[in-house]
């Protein structure tokens, strides 16, 4: 792209100032924009992955930048807007940035399943010190009780949603599906994920579990749970409970369960809900064998915290024995559609969200051309 601007005419003479900015033609970031950041590239999701049109979707995000180009160690002058002149920004989340790599959660207000959906990330800002992506949680729906990206393991769990860390035993850090992930021996390794307290008005009704799983073992294990060796017993989520090779949600009140069956020991994603009193489970989008769960968890005497990795049945704990990444628990029951996006968007090879080329600003050269 070029940009003139005349400075004078002297006897006849025209004195020009040439800028040009490096602008490919396939990118659509603003040929301007006065934000402060040096670089914008366009992010495009595919309709064609995108099942139906979803409201409040948040877009996993995983990108390499070009790590010169960013100023601060965190990525704070990593910058995801609406517009591509930047000046509408949106909610994010960064899971993780190193070397120019990053992994965010972007939450977009709608995506179409009739056109491509785009969004802008602006990078290259001096003297940005603190995160812009909006106050913790806020990158989520409000139906989420809580998100586990389990990528800053061993040192910390942190609840994407409440910002607070769970209690984590003997879980080492590991190669995740989508970040890092967490490591469970089948022993002793297990994430309190949340306390009892937080959890006793959550499941009266619909929710919805999911998380990506890998293990060879055909042993019965738990992914998540809420169940104590006392009564009132709660629910699961495990693997090779009653059928092997399965994921099920396991009403523990009822005695009922339902499941979807899984092959291999590659890294799998299972969602588990509840709605209206049915209960579906789903492996890498693909529905299984329905149950019914009449159970209300909310009027029960007493609650139990969840677990990732581990029921807390005192001797019949049935510890997880591989690794796990990306749990995430919800209040309401997601519908196939966003269940289907979400597989599409985190799976492995995932084309649901592309990058642009890059626009720089700070490319422009100018020249003074003078012309009889």
């Amino acid at each position: 792209m070029l940009k003139s601007r005349i400075i004078r005419t002297v006897t006849g003479r025209l004195v020009l100032s040439l800028a040009f900015c490096a602008w490919p033609a396939f990118a659509a970031c603003a040929s301007s924009w006065s934000n402060g950041y040096a670089y914008c590239r366009m992010l495009t999701v595919n309709h064609t992955q995108v099942a139906a049109t979803l409201s409040n979707f948040t877009v996993m995000v995983s990108v390499a930048l070009p790590s010169a180009h960013i100023q601060n160690a965190n990525c704070y002058d990593c910058i995801f807007a609406s517009d591509n002149a930047g000046a509408t920004l949106l909610k994010w989340e960064a899971e993780s940035y190193a070397a120019g790599s990053l992994v965010a959660h972007v939450l977009i207000g709608s995506l179409s399943n009739s056109s491509d959906t785009q969004f802008y990330i602006f990078y290259g800002k001096a003297g940005v010190n603190s995160f812009q992506g909006g106050t913790t949680g806020s990158a989520w729906d409000t139906n989420y009780v809580a998100i586990q990206h389990l990528s800053t393991l061993p040192a910390s769990a942190v609840d994407s949603i409440s910002g607070v860390s769970g209690t984590i035993a003997n879980v080492t850090a590991t190669t995740g599906e989508i970040g890092g992930g967490g490591s469970f021996n089948g022993t002793s390794s297990s994430i309190d994920m949340l306390p009892a307290s937080a959890t006793a008005d959550r499941f009266a009704g619909d929710f919805t579990l999911s998380a990506w799983f890998n293990s060879s073992s055909t042993s019965y294990q738990v992914i998540l749970g809420k169940e104590t060796s006392g009564s009132p017993n709660e629910w699961i989520l495990a693997i090779n409970a009653h059928t092997a090779g399965a994921i099920e949600l396991w009403d523990q009140t009822a005695q009922t369960y339902a499941y979807a069956a899984y092959t291999g020991s590659a890294w799998q994603h299972a969602v588990c809900l509840r709605a209206s009193g049915t209960m579906n489970c789903y492996v890498n989008g693909t529905v299984g064998t329905s149950a019914a769960s009449p159970t209300n968890f909310a009027s029960l005497s007493s609650f139990n915290d969840l677990f990732i990795g581990e029921r807390q049945y005192t001797s019949f704990q049935e510890w997880f024995n591989g690794a796990i990444d990306e749990v995430r628990v919800s209040n309401v029951a997601r519908s196939a559609s966003w269940i289907t996006t979400e597989y599409n968007n985190q799976k492995p090879g995932s084309t649901l969200v592309t990058l642009g080329g890059e626009v720089s600003l700070a490319h422009k050269v100018s020249h003074r051309v003078i012309a009889n």
